[in-house]
């Protein structure tokens, strides 16, 4: 008991308070395939400072409804008090979900192959470092007023996700961060849906015994579109 006491006061723990908008588009092109993109825009200190800026596109195949495989790219600028920190990532993902009466229910994996502009005295260099991540996310939605989470439906989200890290540059992190959210959500129709949750993130940093707890509020907009379906043409 007073090993472990003694651990936890030594850890050096920043707390932060974030503001996070992501919009997220799905474009079917038919039963099998379809593109992934999303954007988002990240601010600290709740809305005075901006934090991260990022663009992920990719592509999806469909098995069937429940299970799917996304391949992409990625990149960030990450924002610090000295510079702005370039990262490009690759990445996969398997989506897998069922639903349960009013409970929706998914799992996602997903791996990120993460390049970064190395750093050197406070200066970014004409170099690079790397590392893989490795997520699991699960995440439960409950219909409120349907009896699924369908057209008009009000829904409340609850979702973990835990990060791993790995690389020969990886050296304290191997745990990354998990992430824990709690929301409400509006499944207006089958294009468009929108998220507003509270995320908190706890982060171990590179540096020894260095962590981060970052409180965020979370606005994610979901767009589906469709192009696989045939229109009629009239001709006037």
């Amino acid at each position: 008991m007073i090993v472990t006491t003694v651990s936890f006061a030594q850890k050096n723990v920043s707390h932060n308070n974030l503001v996070w908008f992501g919009d997220f588009t799905k474009a079917k092109l038919n039963d099998k395939w379809s593109i992934y993109f999303d954007f988002g825009f990240r601010r600290t200190e709740w809305l005075n400072k901006w934090s991260q800026v990022l663009v992920r596109p990719g592509i999806t195949y469909h098995f069937n409804k429940n299970v799917s495989v996304t391949t992409g790219v990625a990149y960030f600028s990450h924002y610090t008090t000295n510079y702005i920190l370039p990262e490009g990532r690759s990445w996969q993902q398997l989506l897998f979900g069922e639903t349960y009466g009013s409970i929706k229910l998914s799992h996602r994996l997903r791996a990120e192959q993460r390049f970064f502009q190395k750093v050197i005295s406070s200066e970014l260099v004409d170099d690079y470092n790397y590392n893989n991540r490795f997520r699991y996310q699960l995440n439960f939605q409950v219909a409120l007023n349907k009896k699924q989470v369908e057209d008009k439906a009000f829904y409340f989200s609850i979702a973990d996700e835990v990060f791993i890290n790995s690389g020969k540059e990886i050296r304290n992190n191997y745990f990354d961060q998990n992430r824990i959210a709690v929301g409400l959500g509006y499944k207006l129709n089958e294009r468009f849906n929108i998220l507003v949750s509270y995320t908190n993130i706890f982060v171990q940093r590179a540096k020894v015994d260095a962590f981060e707890d970052n409180n965020v509020l979370v606005i994610n907009l979901y767009n589906n579109l469709d192009f696989s379906r045939k229109t009629d043409k009239n001709i006037n």
